[in-house]
């Protein structure tokens, strides 16, 4: 019997948390007898609330908090939510994919979609007390190696696999949707100047104006290998604990292209300049070490091109991502450091001489 679909935290009681539990196999025979919850994150679009469980017997192996996910509350990230298709995707990617690759991420309890209005639900894995990666201080020691390994665990297992083409759902670069993320580029662009660029150093700003009238070349996609992307790989979708594995989390923008764009994604938003000069060639080699390792035919200079290719893909995030979601101060800063951070790669791997 199908469970019915739940869009709403409203619509969360403890007879719908031990119905669904069960379900997942995690409740043994005892029952969710009531909650308490709270809102978690910064995430901007999408509401994300935790539940801390009493149970009707003692906990046991039960888990004693779960974490779920529903459109955000405020109208314009909704909105966006549901056109980009980021509340589908992230549904699709725990319903299909999260098996199949080997990335550590929050287990999914339940998946409830309704295609039709962009409603979602996930109830996952509570993974506190993991602390989140904070995107404007970059990364701490060790932290950039171990988000390479997970990228290499993500991206090995579906490697040039053929059968990623029946997900119609997962965000791809075909000239439909390269022309309109180039045309929402291009029309928020002086929006993004006007409300990031003073937080920016205007060097990089300057890299993103010559992106400006090449942005439907850097778009259209280039040959190479293809794999399940993360397409937002940054510290703010990482939780981190000591001496356990990172967990991935945030599955808005799973896509199906070029492997190499989400290293290259991290390393152009996780580093500060300086940094990305020290470590950017070891990262890369890790990366495809890590790959042959498992068992991947990756052609090296190929593979470096794409990641120099690949290092305007965070300055591009950070221009549509700011205009299209609701406005915070914090977010304002965040985007400014994922544009400087990406300008800055962009500049030292000479990106605009790939396309």
């Amino acid at each position: 019997e199908d469970l019915r679909v739940i869009l709403s935290h409203d619509e969360i009681t403890p007879a719908v948390l031990t119905e669904l539990l069960t379900a997942s196999g995690v409740a043994a025979g005892a029952e969710v007898v009531s909650f308490e919850s709270a809102s978690v994150g910064t995430g901007q679009v999408g509401e994300n609330v935790r539940y801390r469980l009493t149970w009707s017997t003692e906990p046991g192996d039960r888990p004693t908090s779960v974490v779920g996910k529903f459109p955000a509350l405020d109208e314009k990230s909704r909105a966006t939510g549901v056109a980009t298709r980021s509340y589908e995707r992230e549904s699709q990617f725990y319903a299909h994919i999260a098996d199949t690759v080997d990335i550590r991420i929050p287990h999914c309890h339940h998946v409830d979609l309704d295609v039709e209005s962009g409603s979602f639900m996930l109830l996952l894995e509570d993974l506190a007390p993991r602390t989140q990666g904070d995107q404007l201080d970059g990364c701490r020691d060790g932290e950039a190696e171990a988000a390479v390994d997970e990228l290499v665990g993500l991206h090995a297992p579906r490697w040039n696999d053929p059968t990623l083409d029946e997900h119609d759902w997962m965000s791809r670069r075909d000239p439909e949707s390269s022309g309109a993320t180039g045309m929402i580029f291009t029309a928020v662009f002086d929006g993004f100047v006007e409300q990031i660029g003073p937080h920016m150093d205007e060097v990089h700003v300057e890299v993103a104006r010559r992106l400006l009238p090449r942005i439907g070349d850097w778009l259209t996609p280039a040959a190479g290998p293809q794999s399940v992307t993360h397409g937002d790989y940054r510290l703010d979708n990482m939780l981190w604990a000591p001496g356990e594995r990172l967990a991935v989390v945030d599955w808005q923008t799973t896509g199906h292209g070029s492997p190499f764009t989400d290293l290259a994604y991290f390393i152009g938003t996780g580093l500060d300049g300086p940094a990305q000069a020290a470590h950017t060639s070891d990262l890369f080699d890790r990366y495809v070490d890590g790959l042959v390792a498992r068992g991947v035919d990756v052609d090296r200079a190929e593979a470096w091109t794409g990641v120099r290719r690949g290092a305007l893909a965070g300055l591009m995030m950070a221009v549509v991502a700011s205009q299209i979601v609701g406005q915070t101060e914090r977010g304002d800063v965040m985007f400014a450091a994922m544009a400087d951070r990406s300008a800055s790669l962009a500049l030292q791997l000479d990106t605009f001489d790939t396309f």
